[in-house]
């Protein structure tokens, strides 16, 4: 298979497993739940996961701008505090983070096994945010590379870790 052999649809991250269950599309890249909701209904089968890539588990951040972290520096580091602890407790209680995501968010338990928390700014998520970077710019999802070094702080991550 060639890259012109596929042809690109737009399909709402949301309608994507059921999109794949009615024959709409051949194939679809997102997140969980969505892989999970596949594999259960029959309709799917995953093929690659990107951890094997150098972009690895990374998918989701949490961010705010430099004039916020200048700013309201004590809330900034409350609330990634807060996630450090989230993160931590969730990762060391599966079934707990399985029944609350169910309940809460309609998640199914299967995906859990699919799902990594992590809270510090390591250099390998920093490896793996420049390998991401760079494959939004190979696919022409964004037009140039950002700054990195305004775009990541590491900072906090290290104060956090100093004091876990």
């Amino acid at each position: 298979m060639k890259p012109d052999d596929i042809s690109a649809v737009r399909v709402a991250f949301a309608d994507m497993p059921a999109a794949l269950a009615r024959g709409d599309i051949d194939a679809y890249v997102v997140a969980e739940p969505g892989p999970s909701l596949s594999l259960i209904d029959g309709s799917g089968k995953i093929v690659e996961y990107p951890y094997s890539t150098p972009m690895g588990s990374l998918n989701m951040v949490l961010a705010t701008s430099r004039d916020n972290i200048e700013k309201r520096h004590d809330d900034t580091l409350m609330m990634l505090d807060m996630q450090r602890q989230a993160s931590a407790y969730a990762m060391a209680h599966p079934n707990e983070m399985a029944a609350m995501t169910v309940e809460k968010l309609g998640l199914v338990t299967k995906a859990v096994g699919n799902v990594e928390l992590n809270w510090q700014m390591t250099p390998q998520m920093i490896d793996e945010v420049h390998a991401y970077a760079d494959h939004m710019l190979d696919m022409k999802q964004i037009r140039n590379l950002p700054d990195f070094a305004t775009l990541l702080d590491p900072s906090f991550s290290e104060l956090l870790a100093k004091r876990a």
